[in-house]
């Protein structure tokens, strides 16, 4: 089972995410930033981050270190936004997400993304090993 590492500020959403998704992985769940840049250093074997686009300002900084420790280790992630509009959708693909999905989203919708992402991920494990 592949580990997923969710960063989402809102506990119901979390909650959420957790509840559905420890199905079919190994889920880690934080509420902050700070926090997934912190679980980030101490491990890197996640397969995938899913995480929310900060709102506060404030947040940016360990948001955006967060991003990019993942990029420096070829890692993928998801983001989820907060708004329904293709600009958000757009930023966070600018920002290096190999996905973005706008909230509310399908459930099972972000479980297929989500493995696409996983799949992406082991295929370029595979190329690098052979």
């Amino acid at each position: 089972m592949e580990r997923l590492l969710i960063i989402e500020d809102n506990y119901m959403m979390r909650l959420f995410l957790v509840n559905y998704l420890d199905k079919n992985f190994w889920v880690d769940a934080v509420a902050t930033h700070e926090e997934g840049l912190q679980k980030l250093e101490k491990s890197n074997d996640y397969a995938v981050v899913l995480s929310d686009v900060p709102n506060n300002p404030e947040n940016t900084g360990h948001f955006n270190a967060a991003l990019g420790l993942l990029k420096s280790e070829g890692k993928d992630f998801v983001l989820l936004t907060s708004g329904d509009k293709s600009e958000d959708r757009i930023h966070a693909m600018q920002l290096g997400a190999i996905d973005a999905m706008s909230k509310p989203f399908n459930p099972l919708e972000l479980e297929l993304r989500i493995r696409s992402v996983v799949k992406r991920q082991t295929n370029k494990s595979n190329k690098r090993v052979a």
